[in-house]
């Protein structure tokens, strides 16, 4: 009795251990979701939200039905719409939606791993909460189009738990139980395409358990009439993968994807790497071969298994999920098979694992339960770093998605913008428009709500404390024209800051020195260089918007707070464009490495190695990206060399050394450019720095001169 007390005792505090980090990691999670919300749709949400939500409103019924790639989402659609149709599109009921589903995804696991476990292994209810709340799934988190890749598994788990339910219920087959697995087995196919195989499974199911005949009759049915009325009129999406060609031409890549897959959450839990790469891949393995020993075990005696064949059948679901996903997009690389998406399905399918492996464990448990609870908790301390990062609130991928948010509102076509949102500005402009008028989404908040009627306005300048305005600091560090068709823009990024208070206005009016407002910035963007050199609560000085064309490098403007007293003068910069042509056809390199100055620094390459015949490259990438460094040319007016930049280039500075020096932060250049010293600002003979001041990933820069041939390899 003494015995059973102290391990009673131990067991307690095991589970109290458990339930202490499920505590912590539901809190994480909930704290990344509040981080990362932005109010501005992203991707995917402008084309099955606000543009479906327009549609919709016409009260017909093709929009519901409409495919999204290869999707018919009509039950994340349901949610689209109340969103929209409710709370203006502003996003915060989507995400509570998806916290919502993986609370049910939650409950279902620890409920059942409950029921099956003994005191020694209970603390396993808590250990899949932590599990399932795994920050690795984060954009189907605080993403509000995403609730369909829970629901795409959520719902298939249901119809064939239900399904097995209405096999056992008293003995006698559940009709009750039955029309709830069907309702979820309809309901699966308009969740997504993978969806559209959980009636075909059920099916499956019936005749492995040997349901009657009239039952599995009507699964058949079920499973033609869904799969005729999902593929009618259906039309596959030619920017994704074909299954037989993957199948055909990549098959080992074919095979590493879905392993990738279904082991991508120990790709996150051991530290990613090329380790990383291996134990996920070795996981995948272990995932399959556990699923073909326990269908075995269970096909065996499948009159005493009914549960735990419900969940095979769930990890065939999974497993179809893999074969189809890796069927399209394993041809956009092998490292998308870990995109976060996808781990929702794969953190599922380790839970249906781990409850067929509970009688395995609780007989280990029971001769010595050290050997069962030390390697959950050791899992949880390797899950917890990455848990960790959803403390860290992205503020400058938020601030770049509210200013490309502007840039809509004022329908500018600014496709490096706009990017941020949208792979496409000429389309989701078109959407835009209609959403604006609407008075829907990010279009009917502050400071983009409205914002176009800005423009114009006059503005009494004089009214403006000038006490206030001694405390304002403010500069602008570049601009850059942005043609529309019609009429030209300027966007432009730089700086202010109040030293008295230390608070500026989230939305600034651009007023001319005729008291005319031209154009509208946003504030908030972190700006670290700022706050080391003026105040370390400049942090957040950056600032980001759009101006008319009507302003010229050199003119005073006005920066006016809405709302606020705030307002400094600064002058337009120079443009790159005064001084520098460049184009994408390359033809010839005049500089030569004679013309190269004492001091150079940038004794690599580029990333990629580049090599060019009867030319050199020479870059600030000698080891990695945090390599930094700076080249310095003597050049006359007319002369030009290639150029390339890293995925980053905010940091690769071109500065001009003459009688008027320059400098500027260089567009980027994925590929090599040609870079043409014509402008009309130059000297006849000048000096022009190249430098790379960035230490982070994907920073570099290079550029190519002549040694002796032109010719290009």
């Amino acid at each position: 009795m003494r015995i059973k007390t102290t391990l009673s005792c131990n067991n307690s505090k095991i589970t109290i251990i458990f339930l202490a980090f499920s505590f912590v990691f539901v809190l994480l999670s909930i704290f990344g979701g509040i981080n990362n919300y932005s109010p501005v749709p992203y991707m995917d949400m402008w084309d099955g939200t606000i543009s479906f939500y327009l549609k919709s409103l016409s009260g017909k019924l093709y929009p519901w039905i409409a495919q999204h790639n290869e999707h018919r989402i009509i039950i994340p659609k349901i949610f689209f719409w109340i969103d929209l149709a409710l709370f203006s599109g502003k996003g915060i009921s989507l995400i509570i939606v998806n916290y919502a589903l993986l609370t049910l995804v939650v409950l279902f696991f620890s409920i059942l791993l409950w029921k099956k476990t003994i005191p020694e292994t209970g603390f396993l209810s808590f250990f899949i909460i932590s599990y399932l709340f795994s920050w690795i799934q984060n954009r189907n988190l605080f993403l509000g189009f995403q609730n369909q890749f829970i629901l795409a598994q959520l719902l298939p788990l249901c119809s064939f738990y239900f399904l097995y339910k209405a096999k056992i219920t008293n003995g006698n087959f559940s009709i009750k139980y039955f029309t709830i697995s069907i309702c979820f087995g309809v309901a699966s196919a308009g969740s997504m395409a993978n969806g559209v195989i959980a009636i075909p499974l059920m099916f499956l199911y019936s005749i492995i358990v040997k349901m009657r005949w009239r039952v599995s009759a009507l699964l058949f049915c079920f499973s033609i009439g869904i799969i005729f009325l999902y593929f009618n009129n259906f039309h596959a999406n030619p920017k994704h993968g074909s299954l037989l060609s993957t199948l055909s031409q990549e098959p080992v890549l074919f095979i590493k994807y879905i392993l990738y897959y279904l082991g991508g959450p120990f790709y996150y839990f051991s530290g990613k790497g090329t380790f990383g790469l291996f134990f996920a891949q070795i996981s995948g393995i272990a995932l399959v071969i556990s699923s073909i020993y326990f269908a075995y075990k269970s096909l065996i005696d499948r009159d005493n298994h009914h549960l735990e064949l419900a969940l095979l059948t769930f990890l065939l679901y999974i497993g179809g999920t893999a074969f189809g996903t890796a069927g399209g997009r394993a041809i956009f690389g092998i490292d998308q098979a870990f995109s976060s998406r996808y781990m929702t399905p794969a953190l599922m399918a380790w839970a249906t694992v781990l409850i067929l492996y509970i009688p395995l464990l609780n007989n280990w448990a029971r001769k010595r339960a050290i050997m069962v609870w030390f390697p959950f908790l050791f899992m949880l301390c390797c899950m917890f770093p990455f848990q960790l990062k959803a403390l860290n609130k992205p503020k400058w991928k938020l601030f770049e998605d509210k200013v490309a948010a502007l840039a809509l509102e004022l329908g500018i076509p600014d496709q490096r913008q706009i990017l941020h949102i949208y792979p496409n500005a000429k389309h989701v402009l078109e959407i835009a428009k209609k959403a604006a008028e609407e008075n829907i989404s990010i279009f009917d908040l502050y400071p983009i709500k409205d914002a176009r009627y800005r423009l114009g306005k006059s503005k009494n300048i004089k009214k403006y404390d000038v006490t206030e305005k001694k405390n304002n600091l403010g500069h602008i560090d570049e601009i850059y024209y942005i043609s529309s068709g019609k009429k030209e823009f300027i966007r432009f990024k730089g700086w202010c800051f109040n030293k008295a208070d230390f608070k500026l206005p989230e939305l600034i009016e651009v007023v001319d020195e005729k008291g005319v407002v031209i154009g509208v910035v946003l504030t908030g963007q972190p700006r670290p260089d700022v706050a080391k050199r003026v105040h370390k609560k400049a942090i957040y000085s950056g600032f980001k918007g759009y101006i008319t064309d009507s302003a010229s490098p050199g003119d005073k403007l006005w920066l006016l707070g809405v709302d606020s007293n705030f307002m400094c003068q600064v002058t337009v910069p120079d443009t790159l464009g005064n001084y520098v042509a460049t184009t994408k056809a390359l033809s010839k390199i005049t500089v030569t490495m004679d013309q190269v100055l004492p001091g150079n620094s940038w004794t690599g390459t580029d990333y990629y190695k580049s090599n060019f015949d009867g030319k050199r490259v020479l870059g600030s990438y000698v080891k990695s990206d945090h390599d930094v460094g700076e080249i310095r040319l003597k050049l006359q007016k007319g002369d030009s060399i290639y150029y390339r930049t890293g995925p980053v280039h905010t940091s690769q500075i071109v500065t001009i050394q003459s009688n008027s020096p320059a400098e500027f932060t260089v567009p980027g250049a994925k590929d090599w450019v040609e870079m043409n010293f014509t402008g009309r600002k130059l000297p006849d003979e000048f000096i022009v720095q190249f430098s790379d001041q960035g230490n982070q990933w994907g920073e570099w820069s290079a550029i190519a001169l002549r040694t002796n041939d032109d010719g290009v390899k």
